[in-house]
């Protein structure tokens, strides 16, 4: 799963649980004692349904990106509202004989958005604090719904853990010297392959050198002999890269 269809998941979630705890209070609201903590449970789930909400259709709606700096300050902003909301459920005593089932899911609603809002400030946060020195320094400029996404897991784990990426198939290539030229070996393979390479036939290296001592007839071009591997999948860092071009102004 993408992280952007994983965003969406996760913000309709809190959508729905803080609509579902908006009523739940509104309705419970002459049970609870104090009944400010039932309001105090509302507020808080009217503010992460909006939240939450916006997040997604920002786009659709408005043609306007939701940034990872717009994304990262509204959650913090409402996360107080959210804790507040939380520590009020798990304090909150009943009164005048309640719906138990209903007390119960107002409890479980509230206590469950809040921490669940809690987690993903936190973690959306860090992951993009840690893009900043890895790979992107301008991350909070970004969409956070762009393909690729603006936090490369490979990317930062081949930031933080070099020595064990260094050993992994998937984030070996970020090691390797693109600007110097990659030679073939007497077997046939690239220096990023493995030492037990299957993909390369082995039996047909020695064609190249063969073909590039061969004495050329006069007047004769032929085309030069290329590695069979010159085309390579770029790799994450590569997918992002952005190319600046400039164009001469125009003169009449």
């Amino acid at each position: 799963m993408q992280f952007r269809q994983f965003r969406k998941v996760l913000c309709s979630t809190l959508a729905l649980s803080g609509i579902i705890s908006a009523t739940l209070g509104a309705l419970s609201a002459r049970y609870v004692d104090p009944p400010q903590t039932a309001w105090l449970i509302v507020m808080g789930g009217i503010f992460s349904g909006i939240r939450s909400s916006w997040s997604i259709l920002r786009r659709q709606l408005f043609d306007s990106p939701q940034t990872v700096l717009s994304e990262t300050v509204t959650l913090y902003l409402l996360c107080p509202f959210q804790i507040l909301a939380a520590t009020g459920a798990l304090n909150m005593t009943a009164k005048n004989n309640p719906n138990v089932v209903m007390f119960t899911l107002l409890r479980i609603f509230a206590c469950g958005g809040g921490i669940l809002d809690v987690l993903y400030t936190f973690t959306f946060s860090v992951i993009a604090g840690l893009t900043v020195p890895a790979f992107d320094a301008d991350v909070w400029m970004r969409d956070v719904d762009s393909s690729p996404s603006p936090f490369p897991p490979d990317i930062l784990f081949a930031y933080y853990c070099p020595r064990l990426a260094r050993r992994l198939p998937a984030t070996r290539s970020f090691f390797v010297n693109r600007d110097a030229p990659q030679e073939i070996s007497q077997h046939g393979c690239l220096s990023t392959c493995d030492p037990d390479c299957h993909v390369h036939d082995h039996s047909k290296a020695p064609l190249a050198d063969a073909a590039q001592t061969r004495p050329l007839p006069k007047n004769k071009r032929v085309p030069p002999v290329l590695p069979h591997t010159l085309i390579r999948i770029p790799n994450s860092a590569e997918l992002r890269a952005v190319i600046h071009v400039e164009l001469p102004p125009r003169t009449s």
